[in-house]
């Protein structure tokens, strides 16, 4: 099995310093920006000389007095294993809690990758642009003083309009369901001050029993969660990652576990699919979108078959496999045949063909030529993803 080469260890790099999901990190840069508005973390000195710092200063410089608002730019690692999972939006609004300025923040991380947050500037910031992706990802930091200046320039002649504050991201939620992030003033505030007044300890054990909670009223209750018919990439990337985390921390040592063989296939599988579409896809990317879907339906899989000590697990809904398990076959038009969740089972065709899964730009994903155009509804999904893998 390749699965003993590949547990090696979690996906993606890990980097020293922080401990995940400490505010440490934040306070630190936040403290470096209020005395310059340039901050180059120490884990990537080496990528900007002395020029190219003067040259993006420049820039930054010239950005502010368009917009009349402070420009920040910090250039940093952002892991996975970070306070901001990995999530370069989220890292900027934490950084933004910190300073209490408004105004354009903008990180260069790992990758080399550019993201980019507006508070309270007079922009339209809802355009796209591809500079913020290395030309060349052997070398991602080579052109990036040069993409810096194209963002900074980019968001300085956007559109004018009224002020105002994007809303804050929040993690995905597992297997694709999404809710109501508790990250309000009516959650931090309470939570923030027992951690104050009663410790780190008091803190820590406040919060896992509020996701537990969480956890089991997504799980158990009553109210129907929200499942993206659209997802985004870059949540599907976070998400693949987080699910393929999980499933290899599950399996067990034992070769004569339940349901040990069948979760090790998905792993096999959903490990290569997720290392083939790598860590930074394009943000419009019918295939790599659909392949991130892949991992988290075969790591989904995986668990299921060792939490109930399956040999073959079960099929997930083919109208969209981030509803879950399938329960009944349904044939329908434009969908390859199979089988479908408990709701798509019980709604009109016209219901169904609205809740089916779609890629960046729309289109329903059996559209879209490749591996997936017949369904994720397999119980031997894992087998056919090697197989196209070229994996035997």
């Amino acid at each position: 099995m390749l699965a003993a080469g590949l547990l090696l260890g979690p996906v993606g790099p890990a980097y020293a310093g922080d401990p995940p999901y400490a505010g440490a990190r934040w306070d630190r840069v936040a403290g470096e920006l209020a005395a310059a508005p340039l901050f180059v973390d120490d884990d990537l000195a080496d990528v900007l000389d002395g020029p190219a710092r003067t040259r993006i200063r420049a820039a930054m410089k010239a950005a502010a007095a368009q917009l009349g608002v402070p420009v920040f730019v910090t250039v940093i690692p952002n892991p996975l294993d970070s306070e901001s999972e990995g999530s370069d939006s989220s890292f900027l609004f934490g950084l933004h809690q910190r300073l209490g300025r408004d105004g354009l923040y903008l990180i260069a991380d790992h990758d080399g990758r550019l993201e980019e947050e507006g508070f309270q500037i007079p922009r339209d910031l809802g355009y796209r642009s591809e500079e913020r992706n290395p030309t060349d990802e052997r070398d991602p930091f080579a052109d990036l003083p040069a993409r810096i200046e194209q963002v900074l320039t980019a968001v300085a002649g956007s559109p004018v309009t009224a002020p105002e504050t994007p809303r804050r991201p929040s993690p995905p939620d597992p297997f694709g369901q999404e809710r109501d992030s508790p990250e309000g003033p009516e959650f931090w505030g309470p939570f923030l001050l027992g951690v104050l007044l009663a410790g780190p300890l008091i803190g820590s054990l406040l919060y896992g029993l509020f996701a537990g909670t969480r956890a089991i009223i997504r799980s158990g209750g009553r109210g129907r969660p929200q499942v993206r018919t659209s997802p985004k990439v870059r949540e599907l990337r976070s998400q693949a990652t987080r699910e393929l985390n999980e499933l290899a921390r599950l399996l067990p040592p034992a070769d004569d576990a339940a349901g040990r063989i069948a979760a090790l296939t998905s792993y096999d599988a959903a490990r290569i699919l997720s290392d083939d579409v790598g860590r930074r896809p394009a943000g419009r990317d019918a295939d790599a979108a659909l392949d991130l879907v892949g991992v988290i339906v075969l790591a989904t899989q995986g668990r299921i078959a060792l939490a109930e000590g399956l040999s073959r697990p079960p099929a997930l809904c083919q109208a969209n496999p981030l509803h879950g398990r399938a329960v009944r076959a349904r044939t329908l038009s434009g969908l390859p045949p199979g089988r479908v969740c408990t709701e798509c089972a019980g709604v009109s065709a016209k219901a169904v063909r609205l809740r089916v899964l779609r890629v960046p730009g729309g289109r329903p994903y059996p559209q879209v030529e490749g591996r997936w155009q017949r369904g994720f509804g397999d119980p031997d999904l894992a087998k056919r993803v090697l197989e196209s893998l070229g994996v035997d």
